[in-house]
């Protein structure tokens, strides 16, 4: 997942150069999500991954494209709300809060991040709701996106996640793309507290994980997938 500087690929971010392109979109749906509880951000799809199947629907983003990538693809959002149908929405790369919320709010009413977030530490606590624990992932996802290409001699790269419908897990979606497959991270509803350090965990289990055995899942950006059931 590349952006084109200057006829250069490069990985990072323009927003935050240290991190991952997608760190700062995870960052802002976190935002967006610790607002609106109601609405949950139940689909983040960063490479096409969905194993749902394309079914976008049409970009109200209201940005220009953050820049092209080695693949033509753009985000995908899946929005649940409950007594609505899902919605989706595509955006640029790096889109920003505003043309995040003004997505949002194109299928009904939204409100902007807490205008804390990202100053201040935010532990919504052990009884916090699925709203709540997804935002607290998100922001999770963004602050570490570095931990996926801490080993040199194996990045991985992650594609996109999605909450099950009864709020009981979340899969993360993860390339590997110098074996050739994709695993999908099953894990439970974790507690907060739980999923600060989260990731150096999960890249740690994945680079030490054999597939061979383990149950196959829909492939992932094109690559072959198994299901991983995390404790």
């Amino acid at each position: 997942m590349e952006h084109e500087q200057s006829g250069r690929a490069v990985s990072g971010s323009r927003r935050w150069p240290a991190a991952a392109w997608w760190a700062p979109l995870l960052f802002d749906l976190a935002g967006l999500q610790r607002a609106n509880p109601g609405s949950l951000l139940s689909r983040v799809d960063l490479a096409g991954a969905d194993p749902a199947g394309p079914g976008a629907g049409p970009d109200r983003s209201g940005a220009a494209p953050g820049g092209a990538r080695s693949l033509a693809v753009r985000p995908r959002i899946t929005v649940s709300r409950d007594g609505h149908p899902e919605t989706r929405f595509e955006c640029a790369p790096e889109p920003g809060p505003d043309a995040l919320l003004a997505a949002l709010r194109a299928d009904g009413p939204a409100e902007p991040a807490p205008a804390d977030h990202g100053t201040v530490f935010w532990d919504p606590g052990a009884e916090a709701g699925p709203a709540e624990r997804h935002a607290f992932l998100l922001d999770e996802l963004s602050s570490s996106s570095g931990a996926w290409s801490r080993r040199a001699d194996e990045p991985f790269d992650l594609l996109g996640l999605t909450v099950h419908a009864d709020r009981a897990a979340t899969d993360l979606w993860v390339g590997r793309p110098r074996r050739g497959d994709a695993l999908v991270l099953r894990l439970p509803a974790l507690a907060p507290v739980d999923m600060i350090g989260l990731t150096y965990g999960l890249v740690e289990h994945l680079w030490g994980l054999d597939a061979e055995g383990l149950p196959e899942a829909p492939p992932l950006a094109g690559l072959p997938a198994h299901l991983v059931h995390m404790r």
